[in-house]
């Protein structure tokens, strides 16, 4: 992979943006006050070779190894990471678990799950989605997710709010029919992963790769 900036200043070949980058630096102007390096960012015409990518459909059962902990009872569908599939496992679960939870409660890490059902499933976090329709028939709540602030704090974790959501969300895609991996085909390796949407804005944010069609659709 060679790269080409369009600088006329910059007339050499690159094997990597690094090193595209380094040169650029070589160039830069300054602020009238001097004291502000002015870097514009690289556009897609810096790139004299693209990446190919393809964004391919996740059908492997997802390893939901969560630092929140999703429970979910259906009598149809096998969900969360714990399924209860009786009242008098849901009533144990809640004595077994009575403190964590507890403490998740209070430090707002505990939020109940609704699901959507009308052809498609769909899940919302906290409350049922205002752009559900029929929700009298088709929607309910199905679940909670929580987690421990002190399970929390022994991994580590920075900000255990933005976890769990982002482990929600991650769940809640792979229900909907709605992730996705993207592969550079140039170098074969895994690149990113999420709901399709994600999948473009991580393009778009990444003009040196160009998306082609899945050969298998």
């Amino acid at each position: 992979m060679i790269y080409q900036s369009t600088n006329p200043a910059l007339k050499e070949d690159f094997h990597s943006l690094e090193e595209l980058d380094s040169a650029r630096t070589q160039t830069l102007t300054l602020s009238p006050e001097g004291d502000l390096v002015l870097i514009p960012p690289l556009s897609p015409a810096d790139y004299r070779e693209l990446h190919e990518v393809r964004i391919i459909h996740y059908e492997v059962p997802l390893d939901f190894d969560y630092a929140s902990v999703i429970v979910c009872w259906h009598c149809r569908y096998n969900l969360g990471t714990v399924n209860l599939s009786s009242r008098e496992k849901y009533n144990n679960y809640l004595e077994t678990h009575a403190e964590e939870i507890s403490r998740a409660r209070d430090a707002g890490l505990f939020f109940p799950i609704f699901m959507y059902e009308h052809v498609c499933v769909s899940f919302h976090l906290g409350s049922m989605n205002p752009a559900w329709p029929d929700q009298r028939w088709d929607a309910g709540q199905v679940g909670f997710i929580y987690l421990d602030p002190i399970h929390a704090s022994e991994l580590g974790i920075p900000d255990p709010l933005a976890c769990l959501k982002a482990e929600f969300d991650e769940w809640a895609a792979y229900h909907e029919d709605d992730y996705y991996n993207i592969y550079d085909l140039d170098d074969e390796e895994f690149l990113f992963s999420g709901r399709y949407s994600a999948c473009e804005d991580f393009l778009s944010a990444h003009p040196e790769y160009k998306e082609v069609s899945d050969e298998n659709e």
